[in-house]
């Protein structure tokens, strides 16, 4: 996963003008950012009321997908991501898309989530959960009511797309 979200950055740095490293010491950079998480999480002077959460497999034949949306405002550069993975962990599909504009966050986040979602109806999975860190827009997706928000046709048009799968869980 470390590795994964180190080449999306990368690549997101070549896409806004940085210097991109070689493929070896993105992954040289990846294992010291575990490392680093990893001797974070089992450091003694770690406040103890701090509560250390981890992605979970989802279970039997479900898929998981994760989705998130980023926003550079000094660029006015936007993109949005996708991942999604199997009960053993394997990853099953990955998608990232580089927008022009900057939207408001629970915009970008519901894009997102239109474009994971439609990847997954692409490639014909249909038993998903969705996660999410925004919770405005898993919110407005479980509502009934029409969201009357700026954002609210890209919400209904999330919750159409919901329609295409057998069992989903947001």
């Amino acid at each position: 996963m470390m590795i994964g979200w180190m080449i999306w950055a990368e690549r997101n740095k070549s896409l806004h003008g940085g210097v991109i490293r070689d493929h070896f010491a993105v992954y040289d950079a990846s294992l010291v950012f575990y490392k680093d998480f990893v001797d974070l999480c089992l450091s003694p002077t770690l406040p103890r009321h701090v509560a250390i959460c981890c992605w979970k497999p989802p279970e039997g034949d479900l898929l998981k997908l994760n989705v998130d949306g980023a926003c550079c405002v000094a660029d006015r550069k936007m993109g949005l991501g996708a991942v999604v993975r199997n009960a053993n962990r394997e990853l099953m599909g990955v998608m990232a898309k580089p927008l022009i504009r900057c939207l408001s966050p629970k915009a970008f986040e519901a894009l997102a989530m239109i474009a994971g979602c439609q990847m997954e109806i692409d490639v014909g999975f249909t038993r998903i959960i969705i996660e999410s860190d925004c919770l405005e827009v898993i919110n407005a997706i479980n509502r009934t009511e029409f969201d009357m928000s700026i954002e609210g046709e890209l919400i209904e048009e999330l919750k159409e797309l919901l329609y295409h799968f057998v069992f989903v869980s947001v």
